[in-house]
C-alpha cells in the first residue's frame, strides 16, 4: 500500500502540473461533438458502470430529493448474492444507480435522441467522456479506448472527429484536469481510510474515501 501510495502522491503532482491550454489544443485536433445519442449512458452488454464519488453523490441527492442508493450503487466488483438473494461481499467506490435494463438511472431518451436527468449536475466522468487523462501511472481509466493523443486518451464515442470551438475545448480541459486531480485524491485517501472489517458475517461493505459504508452510504 506504501508503494502505491507513493506512486499516486506522484501522479497526483503531474496532474496539478497538467497544462489546460495543452489539453484544449489537443482536443481541439482531435475533434468532438455530443451526438445526444446516448450510448455512454447505456449498459450495452453489461450495466452501465461510471464511477461517482460520496460529494458528487450527496450534490445529487440535494438536487432530485433521492435517497443515496436511489442515486448510486456499490462498485460490482466484488459483490455478489447469497443464498438469501442479499447483496454481500467487499468492494471500492461507487456507480451511478441504474434501471432494470441497465442503463443509467438518469438517463432518458425522447425520439432517439438522449438526455441526462441530472445536466448541470453531472458527475465529473460524464461530464469529461468520451476523454480521460493517462499520466502513465498506477491510474488506469476504464473503458474502450479508440486511440491516445498525447497524455488524452479517447473513449468511443460517434461524436469523436466533429469539430468544436476553442473556448469549449477549455471549458473541456478545465474540467478534465479537475477529475484527473479528483480521481488520484480519491485513491489516496481510500487507501489512507481503508481497513479491513471482520464482521463475523456476510454483508455488504463498500470503501471509499471516507472510510467503510454500507449501500445507504452510512459508515460502518
Amino acid at each position: 500500500m506504501q508503494i502505491l501510495d507513493v506512486k499516486l502522491e506522484e501522479e497526483l503532482v503531474a496532474a496539478q502540473m497538467l497544462d489546460v491550454k495543452e489539453l484544449a489544443e489537443t482536443i481541439v485536433g482531435i475533434g468532438f461533438e455530443c451526438t445526444n445519442c446516448g450510448a455512454c449512458c447505456k449498459g450495452g452488454d453489461e450495466d452501465h458502470t461510471a464511477t461517482i464519488f460520496p460529494s458528487e453523490i450527496r450534490k445529487i441527492q440535494n438536487v432530485s430529493k433521492r435517497e443515496w442508493r436511489d442515486v448510486a450503487r456499490p462498485m460490482p466488483f466484488g459483490v455478489r448474492e447469497n443464498e438469501k438473494g442479499e447483496l454481500v461481499g467487499e468492494t471500492f467506490e461507487w456507480a451511478l444507480q441504474i434501471g432494470g435494463c441497465g442503463d443509467c438511472s438518469f438517463y432518458k431518451e425522447t425520439d432517439g435522441k438522449g438526455m441526462c436527468g441530472i445536466y448541470g449536475f453531472k458527475p465529473l466522468i460524464c461530464e469529461t467522456y468520451p476523454f480521460s487523462v493517462d499520466l502513465g501511472g498506477s491510474s488506469k481509466p476504464k473503458g474502450e479506448i479508440v486511440e491516445k493523443v498525447g497524455e488524452i486518451l479517447v473513449h468511443e464515442c460517434e461524436g469523436i472527429g466533429r469539430e468544436i470551438e476553442y473556448k469549449e475545448a477549455v471549458k473541456m480541459a478545465e474540467v478534465l484536469k479537475e477529475r484527473t486531480i479528483r480521481e488520484i485524491e480519491e485513491s489516496i485517501q481510500l487507501i489512507r481510510e481503508y481497513r479491513s472489517l471482520k464482521t463475523g458475517r456476510e454483508r455488504l461493505i463498500v470503501h471509499d474515501s471516507e472510510g467503510a459504508k454500507d449501500r445507504d452510504g452510512k459508515i460502518i
